[in-house]
């Protein structure tokens, strides 16, 4: 719903002031809410003159109903723009970062700017290639800013906006790679509808970006338009965790018609990349990447037996372990830092070794138990705490030992029985770690069928840390909603869509009229 212009309803207050009169004269008279009687003269005026309708009412009527129309206009704000005569035009602004490009003291952006001034927003609608596509009113034309582009998204949402009349007008350098897939499709289906301004002189390009990271190698794709072989530099070097002076490089010939796709295998950090090369746009000739660590853990064992059925569980999760070492004695450890330690040995001391990040002992003593422990003979009947992460998906109902130690001390426990705990968590030196109060060989454990999934909630839960991820203020939010109607009513001043249900207006303009012949009769 729109109009020609606002103050032409305004304009329509002439016609009220018949009205406004008769009102002036009716202002000191009474009358009273309808009754009875009301209703018997309606009833036998209507039987004596059943088609007949005064003239004067109606001439009174229109202007009362026009001031009603014009006052719910006024509190549903519809849009007030011009009415489409013969077309629309629908208008895409690029703002990729080769917009920037200055020639002439004057940027890309900004020749399109003093164009889009130049047009008339009253068939004209703008729209930006954000990542969500923004209307663009005619004040906010000057704050135009480059940023990532996201054509495919735009060309996406205008098309939900494109009639049979309209018209789309796109200004663009051709420089974003998606252009050229673009382009061709919508020529084909829009035909002479779609009118295409190139903004700036061609000048060849080349850019790079990173296609994907696996483990430790990364793939970087050169891509680039340059009709002639040309010679370039790729220059990496790492940022933390202090930036570094020297560059690693490597020459590249870049051919016509063929991007270059690089292979490098980098340590965990965050990297810089560049592109050497002259010309005139550089926001696309470099791009940093972070190389995240490997979730793996490092994993020692040490045990002063044989324990295949243990080393056999191990080994079900190699993807979990980066690195497993073995030793029989605590003095041949590794001068290495591991993130899990299985101790199997007699005694323990935290205080021999702290290059661990977490430890599992069974049935381990050393000055980090609770004394005195309760040992006893021949145990079954335990029960799991099903709710701890580490026995998810874990049941050692079936567990039976031979002798087993238990401790009535802790309270993060993991399997739990009526005289005590037999396997509890706690930490002893900021050292986290779990104790399992028998051993391998006095047990059935290692034959249960949960076991091996235990071993992968122990590696699970030493496994480094993922780095957290921040996501700087305000970032667009994208929620997805299910609007009833497809056509939408306005688009006011926050470039916010609303629709208004047909049935309510009709509503209130049909209460509008019985309201005012029933104020008019009586």
């Amino acid at each position: 719903m729109s109009f020609l212009h606002a103050h032409y309803l305004w304009l329509l207050s002439a016609l009220f002031f018949p009205l406004i009169m008769r009102l002036r004269k009716k202002k000191y008279q009474n009358f009273s809410v309808p009754h009875l009687h009301f209703w018997l003269r309606e009833n036998e005026t209507l039987k004596h003159n059943k088609w007949k309708v005064d003239v004067r009412d109606i001439l009174y009527l229109l202007p009362l109903f026009l001031l009603f129309l014009l006052t719910n206009l006024s509190l549903t704000e519809p849009y007030r723009g011009e009415l489409r005569k013969n077309s629309h035009y629908l208008v895409i602004t690029d703002i990729s970062p080769s917009m920037k490009t200055v020639k002439n003291s004057q940027s890309r952006l900004q020749q399109v700017q003093t164009l889009l001034r130049k047009m008339s927003l009253k068939n004209h609608t703008i729209f930006t290639t954000h990542k969500i596509p923004k209307v663009v009113q005619i004040k906010d034309i000057d704050r135009l800013e480059v940023g990532p582009s996201y054509v495919k998204n735009t060309v996406s949402f205008v098309e939900n906006f494109y009639q049979q009349d309209d018209h789309i007008v796109i200004f663009t350098d051709g420089v974003d790679k998606e252009w050229s897939s673009i382009l061709p499709k919508l020529k084909q289906k829009m035909g002479d509808k779609l009118r295409v301004k190139t903004i700036g002189d061609y000048c060849p390009n080349a850019g790079i970006y990173v296609t994907k990271v696996e483990s430790s190698q990364l793939y970087l794709q050169i891509y680039h338009d340059y009709t002639t072989p040309t010679s370039t530099r790729l220059l990496w070097r790492k940022l933390d965790p202090t930036p570094q002076q020297k560059f690693y490089e490597k020459k590249i010939q870049l051919r016509p018609q063929k991007n270059i796709v690089e292979k490098l295998s980098l340590l965990p950090g965050k990297w810089e990349f560049r592109l050497d090369i002259e010309e005139d746009l550089q926001q696309d000739n470099r791009v940093t990447q972070i190389i995240e660590k490997q979730q793996k853990c490092r994993v020692l064992v040490l045990s002063d037996k044989n324990i295949p059925e243990f080393m056999a569980a191990l080994g079900v999760y190699q993807n979990l372990i980066d690195h497993k070492n073995s030793s029989f004695e605590v003095q041949t450890v590794p001068n290495k830092f591991f993130d899990l330690a299985f101790v199997h040995l007699p005694k323990w001391d935290f205080s021999i070794k702290t290059n661990f990040a977490k430890v599992v002992l069974w049935n381990t003593k050393g000055n980090f138990l609770p004394y005195p422990a309760l040992r006893v003979e021949k145990k079954n009947n335990f029960r799991n705490v099903f709710h701890h992460k580490l026995m998810q998906n874990v049941d050692f109902s079936l567990l039976t030992t031979k002798f087993i130690d238990l401790y009535t001390h802790s309270k993060n426990n993991l399997v739990i029985h009526p005289n005590g705990n037999a396997i509890w968590q706690s930490s002893h030196q900021n050292i986290p770690f779990v104790y399992v109060g028998f051993s391998l060989k006095n047990s059935n454990i290692a034959f249960l069928p949960s076991f091996p999934i235990f071993i992968k909630n122990l590696l699970k839960w030493a496994s480094p840390q993922p780095p957290k991820v921040y996501f700087p203020t305000k970032t667009p939010i994208t929620l997805k909603a299910n609007i009833r109607y497809d056509t939408p009513l306005k688009i006011d001043k926050h470039n916010e869509v609303v629709y208004l249900q047909w049935y309510v207006i009709v509503g209130a303009y049909a209460l509008g009229i019985l309201c005012i012949a029933y104020f008019w009769r009586s």
